[in-house]
């Protein structure tokens, strides 16, 4: 059965108009998403590097923490909703009303519960006052981020995501503006933390209003239909417990560095993951565009998942080669330019980290089609295994290596844990997208990355440029790229005229 939401990866001379219009869709809430969560984390990027230029290396390790430590209660208030709310709305679109309603409900439940848990654990974790204090400020953000997570995945649901960025921007030039008049005030790292509530209930009235204006079928919010409540919560629970084993493998290595080693090392750490948060913000927004669409994708026909899932591998791999070879042979120059000498030794962690979130990229995009695919339980058990394996690598290296055992303890479980979902997706989708995605991509990186590593010592702009070069001739001869996309592009272009 064809319909508006079937998603047909067939060449595009074959394919009937629903695939340029699934595929503009697609597209289209991917720009906005990207634009979105670009912006606002290339603004914090900035942002994060006025703070550690005006705190320092040991200042940045409480700023870190700090934002890592609170971030967890965050995602913990979350509870998974963003995933089973977006699937609920992309398939009952006609009930978003009832079912915004029942999202506000139960988020504000687990909003305040997580609040009251972070501040009952403070007095027992021996933090020093200045640390506790923020984390007292910062926390606050779990009231207003209920109607933020309710709001952006109705935006995502029903597939109008321009609000998400206009309000995410928004938010952040705030935050960012008056941040920087704090710390030039002399209220130091309190005054960022004061901000960032402030400007988070910004976000938060900015986001609720747009719902009640802008999408269809919603009128009001409250009360919720308790029966929605009760299905949202236990739909949410396997995203939940994937969220949670996934967000401590990410972050667990923060307080291991906190708790054995120095407040210094967690600054070099918290450093060489700024550039790295920025392309994961960037691919989790893709994501997020593409989740609602491979749900009714898969619905509609799975056997058109496979070549989905492969071209979206590729172009990963793709994108991120790139990164990781110049942050590896020129991270060290990049970092020192930026941040200043005080960080140079951030560039050990980089040079290790920025080859681990290339493979998790990977790692997050099998996630969300398997998720799409109804197997959160199995990526959630796979979540747990990782986790587990990371924190043993991290208590085993972190003692001896410091940030840098961090960092490789990182690499090492984020390598596993795509072995592990390689051979979940080939399962999932009856065969291996391994060489399709991989192999051109692996050829180009090769090329490219010689041709840098050899001219690496002749300052920046020469070699980047010689290494981009290379990389896209390659790219393109081998046909990494291999026309579809040239095709797409023209119809999608093409469409667009012929409609106007």
């Amino acid at each position: 059965m064809e319909t508006e939401t079937d998603v047909s990866c067939a060449a595009p001379d074959a394919a009937e108009p629903r695939v340029v219009s699934t595929a503009r869709r697609l597209v289209t809430n991917s720009f906005f998403l990207t634009v979105a969560n670009g912006s606002v984390t290339v603004l914090g990027a900035v942002y994060r590097i006025i703070i550690a230029r005006h705190v320092g290396d040991a200042g940045y390790g409480k700023y870190y923490f700090v934002y890592t430590f609170a971030g967890m209660f965050v995602m913990l208030a979350g509870f998974g909703l963003r995933n089973a709310l977006t699937r609920a709305i992309a398939r009952e679109s006609d009930r978003t009303e009832v079912l915004v309603a029942a999202g506000l409900a139960m988020r504000t439940i687990t909003g305040i519960s997580a609040l009251v848990l972070m501040y009952s654990l403070l007095p027992f974790l021996n933090l020093e006052r200045d640390v506790t204090l923020w984390i007292i400020i910062y926390g606050l953000i779990c009231i207003p981020q209920i109607a933020i997570d309710v709001s952006e995945t109705t935006f995502v649901g029903r597939e109008v995501t321009k609000f998400t960025a206009v309000t995410n921007i928004a938010g952040a030039v705030v935050k960012i503006g008056a941040g920087v008049l704090a710390l030039r005030a002399g209220y130091g790292l309190t005054g960022v933390f004061v901000v960032l509530v402030f400007s988070t209930v910004l976000v938060a009235a900015g986001d609720l209003w747009v719902v009640k204006h802008f999408i269809p079928g919603v009128k009001r919010l409250w009360p919720a239909e308790r029966a929605e409540v009760r299905r949202l919560l236990i739909e949410s629970l396997p995203f939940l417990a994937l969220m949670v084993t996934s967000r401590l493998y990410y972050r667990n290595d923060v307080f291991f560095l906190k708790w054995l080693t120095s407040n210094r090392e967690v600054g070099w750490y918290g450093a060489a993951y700024m550039p790295l948060d920025l392309v994961m913000n960037i691919a989790n927004g893709v994501l997020a565009a593409t989740y609602p669409i491979a749900c009714s994708m898969y619905l509609a026909g799975p056997e058109r998942v496979r070549e989905a899932y492969a071209r979206l591998s590729r172009y990963g791999w793709l994108a991120m080669f790139p990164f990781a070879i110049i942050l590896t042979f020129l991270g060290k120059p990049i970092l020192t330019l930026v941040l200043g000498d005080s960080f140079a030794k951030s560039a050990d962690a980089l040079k290790i980290l920025c080859w681990a979130t290339t493979i998790e990229v990977q790692v997050c995009l099998t996630g969300t089609f398997m998720n799409a695919m109804m197997r959160q339980q199995t990526i959630a058990k796979v979540s747990v295994v990782s986790l587990l394996m990371n924190i043993a690598l991290n208590l085993i290296l972190i003692p001896k290596f410091g940030y840098r055992g961090a960092a490789f303890a990182m690499l090492s479980s984020a390598s596993v844990t795509w072995i592990i979902n390689m051979i979940l997706i080939r399962k999932a989708l009856a065969g291996s997208v391994v060489r399709d995605s991989l192999l051109r991509p692996i050829l180009a990186a090769a090329i490219g990355g010689w041709t840098l590593y050899a001219l690496r010592d002749m300052g920046l702009a020469l070699p980047l440029g010689a290494f981009l070069i290379a990389y896209a001739a390659i790219a393109v001869g081998t046909k990494a790229t291999d026309g579809y996309e040239r095709k797409l592009i023209a119809r999608l272009f093409g469409s667009r005229r012929n409609s106007s």
